[in-house]
Parts: structure tokens; C-alpha cells; sequence
């Protein structure tokens, strides 16, 4: 598993990428509870997820990158604020949650495609399909470390 700084693991998006994620991300209020809770996401995780794309979109600017970080660890648990920053030409996001989130966003973010289906995907988010799977992938790498990026060195 690759880590950074601190224990922390980051994803690693392009702005696309980011931007395609907070437009799937935005539909999770619209999921049905029963459909949030069988991708095993409480709400309070919901929420934070919304607020982290929110966050990230409002201060993206003219960064070439978004790292979003998640502490290493199984459980799933809001540990502290989002906190954001900027480093060289990416945003940091601190998610102030763990691994377990990043799976978690995996699952709400298919669940999201599952159920709008295409081509309504497409025309709510902005994006297709297979863009989204590869901002899956992304995120499933954080949980076993495979795509997840060390981030920058701390200064």
C-alpha cells in the first residue's frame, strides 16, 4: 500500500476527473435511502462527501490537479474537518476521514450510475459512463493502495 505524509493516502484526479466526480457526487441526495444504505454509506459520510466536492470545486482555480486524502485506516469515521490547501499546481483536499470513505464514494458514485442508467448519467453529470468507472478506479485504489499517490512532500 503506498502512503504519504502522516499515514494518509491520496487520490489522485485531474480537474476533469474532479469535476466529473462532484457532478456524480451531487446526486446523492437523490438516492432512494435503501439504495444509499446498500452501498454502505451512512449518511453522515454522504454528507461529507458533498461537502468535500463542494469545497474542492469552489477552490480549484487554476490548479492542473486535485489530491484528496484519506487516513489509512479500515474504519469508517469522520476524524476531523475538511481542510484544503495549495500546493505546487494541485488542491489538497484533507477528506478528515479515512480509507473506508474512499470505498464508500466508490459504491454511492456506481450506485448513483446504476441508477440513473445512460444516457440520463450523461446529461445530469456531464460526463459518460466509462469516464466515471476510471474516477472508480481511482478511488478503489486508495482503499488497496494500488493507485493511491504519496502527494507531495511536506514543506
Amino acid at each position: 500500500m503506498t502512503s504519504g505524509r502522516d499515514g494518509v493516502l491520496w487520490a489522485n484526479f485531474s480537474v476533469p476527473q474532479f469535476k466529473l466526480l462532484h457532478q456524480v457526487t451531487k446526486e446523492i441526495p437523490n438516492l432512494d435511502a435503501a439504495v444509499l444504505s446498500a452501498a454502505e454509506c451512512p449518511e453522515p459520510v454522504a454528507r461529507r462527501l458533498l461537502e468535500l466536492v463542494r469545497r474542492g470545486r469552489a477552490e480549484i482555480g487554476e490548479h492542473q490537479a486535485v489530491l484528496v486524502g484519506f487516513d489509512n485506516a479500515p474504519a469508517l469515521e469522520l476524524r476531523r474537518e475538511i481542510a484544503t490547501r495549495s500546493h505546487d499546481d494541485a488542491l489538497e483536499i484533507d477528506s478528515g476521514t479515512t480509507t473506508a470513505a474512499a470505498g464508500a464514494w466508490k459504491r454511492v458514485g456506481q450506485a448513483v450510475a446504476d441508477t440513473l442508467g445512460s444516457p440520463e448519467f450523461d446529461h445530469r453529470t456531464g460526463g459518460r459512463m466509462e469516464q466515471a468507472a476510471e474516477v472508480f478506479k481511482i478511488l478503489d485504489g486508495v482503499t488497496d493502495g494500488a493507485v493511491a499517490s504519496p502527494g507531495p512532500s511536506a514543506d
